[in-house]
């Protein structure tokens, strides 16, 4: 029999305790003690305690608890309605935007509100059809991103709508190159790159979109040393929100599985945000982003370089 650490968010009634909670030098449940709805959500309002080491048993292959059904078909949702909306731009060259400001508003914030969000998102991802779950992810990261960054509501809402628009103009890249299983030539990439002006372009004239948006959109592959795109703008000429948006979309690329590409592990993502905060992303949004990665990594097994499991 094996053990296994669970987010509180993760648990259900049935499942059996390997390890006693101690909280505030008490003993609120021992080993071997059965999980109740009831208790459970004793656990949930008490913020110090984030995980629980349970017996697996039968618990591995336990149904989804009602909260992991609730948000899997959120998401899933979600990425139906990005799928027809990138249709729509395909034929149209329009983006309706009452279907985004629909997702953004009535979907994807719901995900935002998940405490646990980087490891809903991990276990929720597909290389099926990427660029409408990366659209999804995107949002939901960069709302979370303004939330850890003390953004009010409305700014939040703002960054979601950033997050799930900032792609819009691969609507416009041409299918062949856009899902193509193999890494580009340097003609299709320079053709890839002109999707933040495409996206610029399409939604520029929309009245309700607000230029923090509509900038996000265009600017989220500039870095703020200089050598991004489409314009090679540094730091002070990119907006906030592009540069959120540039996280969102460095982390969800990373750890994504893709046709051409395996998702990483996280300590390569870590890796990659260390590497570049100080010199083509911008460290003030690294940084809670990393402080979430790694808390996210507590109590989880690994395998070491010589083959021994911690």
């Amino acid at each position: 029999m094996s053990n296994k650490r669970l987010w509180v968010d993760e648990l259900s009634a049935g499942m059996k305790l390997a390890e006693s909670i101690v909280y505030r030098g008490r003993i609120l449940a021992g080993e071997n003690f059965v999980l109740t709805e009831s208790f459970i959500k004793q656990l949930k309002e008490r913020p110090d305690i984030l995980t629980v080491v349970i017996k697996e048993e039968d618990n591995f292959y336990r149904p989804l608890t009602k909260w992991e059904k609730s948000v899997r078909e959120n998401y899933e949702r979600s990425v139906d309605k990005v799928k027809n909306v990138f249709v729509l731009a395909r034929e149209s060259k329009q983006v309706p935007m009452n279907e985004i400001a629909d997702i953004a508003s009535n979907t994807v914030n719901n995900l935002v509100k998940d405490s646990f969000v980087l490891q809903t998102l991990k276990s929720l991802n597909s290389h099926d059809e990427y660029t409408y779950h990366h659209s999804i992810s995107v949002g939901v990261l960069c709302g979370v991103l303004g939330k850890w960054l003390k953004y009010d509501s409305d700014s939040i809402f703002m960054l979601v709508l950033s997050g799930i628009l900032h792609d819009i103009g691969k609507s416009q890249i041409p299918l062949d190159i856009l899902n193509k299983p193999a890494k580009l030539t340097a003609e299709e990439m320079a053709v890839m790159k002109r999707h933040t002006v495409y996206g610029y372009d399409m939604i520029k004239e929309i009245f309700s979109i607000p230029e923090e948006v509509k900038l996000a959109v265009l600017q989220h592959h500039e870095r703020v040393d200089g050598t991004g795109y489409p314009f090679a703008q540094k730091g002070g000429k990119i907006t906030d929100f592009a540069k959120i948006v540039a996280v969102a979309d460095t982390y969800d690329a990373v750890t994504s599985n893709r046709v051409y590409q395996k998702a990483r592990s996280p300590f390569a993502l870590i890796d990659i945000l260390e590497e570049e905060m100080f010199i083509r992303l911008d460290s003030r949004i690294c940084l809670p982003m990393l402080a979430q990665i790694k808390n996210t990594l507590v109590g989880k097994s690994v395998i070491t370089d010589d083959g021994t499991r911690a």
